[in-house]
C-alpha cells in the first residue's frame, strides 16, 4: 500500500483558513474532514497561525533583494493619514517622539539576547523556529536574511521557510483572528480600526504599538468591549 504523502504544514494552514467560517464555531475534527488532513495535522495548522496572528496584525513585512542580500523590512500596519487627527498627533508622539529608539546591534549582541543560545540536538522545530525569527524581528526593523541566521543559529533555508510562511498569510491575519473556545475554533473579522470611536481607536493603538501605557484586557472583556460575539 503506497505512503500517504505529507502535506507541508504551510499547506495545511492555507487549506484550514479556506474552510473557516467567520463567526462560526467548527471542531478540529469537522476541519480535518473538510480538507481531508489528519486531525493532528489540522491542530498543528491552526497552532502555528495564533502563534504570528498579532505580529502581522500590527506588523507588515516585506523582503528587499539586491547585491546579492535579502533584506527584512518590517512596518507599521497602520494609516496614520487614516486616523482622526487628534489620535494620530497623540499616536506620532508616543511612538516616535517618546519612544526610544531601537538599538543597533552586533551580532553577538543579538544572539545573547536571542533563543541562539539554546543547544539543539535535534532538528529545530518549524514552531521553535518561528518564535526565533520573530524574537528577531522584534530586535529590529531592519536586518538581512543571512544576519537573522548568525543571530538565531538557525540555518538560513529554516529561515526562508519561516519568512514565506509569514509572507504567505500575514494580508489574511491582519484580516481575521482565530481563537479556540471550548475545543472549537472560530474565525472572527478584526474590528475596522479607523471605524472606532476614539477610545477603543486608542486601547488597540496602544494594545498593538504601545503596551507599556494599556492594561490589557481579558479576551471575553475585549470582545464585550468591541461588540463581538
Amino acid at each position: 500500500m503506497p505512503k500517504r504523502k505529507r502535506t507541508p504544514v504551510e499547506d495545511a494552514i492555507e487549506g484550514v483558513i479556506g474552510m473557516l467560517e467567520v463567526d462560526t464555531l467548527m471542531t478540529v475534527g469537522k476541519l480535518a474532514s473538510a480538507t481531508g488532513l489528519s486531525w493532528a495535522v489540522v491542530d498543528r495548522a491552526i497552532g502555528l497561525a495564533m502563534r504570528i496572528q498579532d505580529y502581522f496584525r500590527a506588523n507588515r513585512i516585506e523582503i528587499l533583494s539586491g547585491n546579492g542580500k535579502n533584506i527584512i523590512i518590517v512596518e507599521l500596519r497602520v494609516e496614520l493619514t487614516r486616523l482622526p487627527e487628534k489620535v494620530r498627533e497623540w499616536f506620532i508622539e508616543e511612538k516616535f517622539f517618546k519612544g526610544e529608539e531601537k538599538k543597533r546591534f552586533t551580532t553577538e549582541e543579538a544572539r545573547s539576547i536571542l533563543c541562539s543560545n539554546i543547544e539543539r540536538i535535534k532538528r529545530t522545530r518549524l514552531e521553535d523556529a518561528i518564535d526565533c525569527v520573530l524574537d528577531a524581528l522584534e530586535l529590529e526593523d531592519e536586518v538581512s536574511v543571512l544576519e537573522v541566521s548568525k543571530r538565531t543559529n538557525l540555518n538560513r533555508r529554516t529561515i526562508e521557510r519561516v519568512l514565506d510562511i509569514f509572507i504567505r498569510f500575514q494580508d489574511w491575519l491582519a484580516e481575521y483572528h482565530i481563537t479556540k473556545l471550548e475545543g472549537n475554533v472560530i474565525c472572527r473579522r478584526h474590528p475596522d480600526l479607523y471605524a472606532l470611536d476614539e477610545t477603543r481607536m486608542l486601547y488597540l493603538l496602544k494594545k498593538f504599538y504601545l503596551p507599556h501605557l494599556v492594561e490589557v484586557l481579558s479576551e471575553e472583556k475585549e470582545r464585550s468591549l468591541f461588540q463581538i460575539v
